[in-house]
């Protein structure tokens, strides 16, 4: 599955942000976002938080999102 960020071009926040509150995680993810470690640092930790979703769950969050929910 590939995504695309577009941060501020087709939504206002960050996906990211909006994917950990469907998945419960939000609070974990912003952590995250605040550690001064480098950004693939970050990003690994923050996939580590994905593992186990299943393709389909992502793919009706992100329908959600593209729909305006």
């Amino acid at each position: 599955m590939a995504v695309l960020d577009l941060d501020g071009t087709l939504i206002n926040e960050r996906s990211i942000i909006i994917l950990s509150k469907h998945l419960e995680v939000e609070n974990r993810v912003i952590e995250i976002l605040n550690l001064n470690i480098d950004e693939r640092q970050k990003s690994e930790m923050i996939a580590s938080l994905l593992r186990g979703v299943e393709v389909s769950e992502l793919n009706d969050i992100f329908k959600g999102i593209i729909d305006g929910g």
